[in-house]
C-alpha cells in the first residue's frame, strides 16, 4: 500500500509541476495519471493533504539527493556540483505558477519548504563552506555564516519570479548562474583553478 501511495505522490507531483497548484482538481488529477478519484482519496484526505505530503515526499529527497552529494564529492566544491546538477533539473521541470499557489493559497505545505531552506539547506551550506575552508579551497577572510544565509536568501529570490520572471529567465538556468557566482565569490586561488576543471570537465560529460 506505501509503494502505491508513494507513486501517487510521484505522478500527482509531475502533473502540478506542469500545469500548477491551484487550478489543478481532483478530478483533473485522476484523468491526467489515469485513476478514478475514489482511488485518490483512499490515500489522501483531500487536496491539501495530497499537496503537503507531495511536499514532504520532496524535501525528503531533496535531503537524500544532498546527503549522496556530500559523501560522494571529493571536495567541497566537487560535493556543491552534484548537488545543483540534482537542483537544477528538478527546477528545470517547474511551472511558474507552482511557487505562487503554494504561498498564496498552501500556507502549510510552503511553511515546510521554508522551514527546509533554513534548516537543512542553511546548515548544509554552512558546513560545506567550513569543508572548503579547511581543504584549502574557500577563503580564509569570510563569515560563513552570513555567507551561507545570503544563498539561501538567493533562493528565495529566483522563486519570487520578480527579479528572473519566467518565462525569459528559467529557474534551472538562474539557480546554476547562482551557485556559480557564489562558488567563485568564496574560492580561493586553488578554488578556482579547480573550478575552472570541474566546469570543463562538467561541460565535457
Amino acid at each position: 500500500m506505501e509503494d502505491k501511495k508513494n507513486e501517487l505522490l510521484l505522478r500527482c507531483a509531475g502533473v502540478f509541476l506542469r500545469l500548477g497548484v491551484r487550478s489543478v482538481t481532483m478530478d483533473d488529477l485522476a484523468r491526467e495519471i489515469g485513476v478514478s478519484k475514489k482511488t485518490l482519496y483512499v490515500y489522501f484526505q483531500d487536496k491539501s493533504d495530497l499537496i503537503n505530503q507531495i511536499i514532504d515526499q520532496k524535501l525528503a529527497q531533496d535531503r537524500t539527493v544532498c546527503e549522496i552529494g556530500i559523501e560522494q564529492g571529493e571536495n567541497a566544491i566537487d560535493s556543491m556540483f552534484l548537488i545543483s546538477k540534482s537542483v537544477v533539473e528538478n527546477f528545470s521541470a517547474v511551472s511558474p505558477t507552482v511557487f505562487f499557489d503554494l504561498k498564496k493559497h498552501y500556507p502549510e505545505a510552503w511553511q515546510k519548504m521554508s522551514n527546509h531552506k533554513w534548516d537543512f539547506v542553511f546548515k548544509m551550506f554552512l558546513e560545506n563552506i567550513k569543508r572548503g575552508i579547511q581543504e584549502g579551497l574557500y577563503r580564509e577572510n569570510m563569515n560563513p555564516e552570513i555567507i551561507a544565509r545570503m544563498y539561501v536568501a538567493s533562493t528565495d529570490l529566483i522563486m519570487a519570479g520578480e527579479v528572473y520572471p519566467w518565462p525569459e529567465y528559467e529557474y534551472g538556468k538562474v539557480f546554476l548562474e547562482t551557485f556559480r557566482f557564489h562558488i567563485r565569490g568564496m574560492a580561493s586561488d586553488e578554488g578556482i583553478n579547480y573550478l575552472k576543471e570541474r566546469i570543463k570537465r562538467e561541460t565535457n560529460e
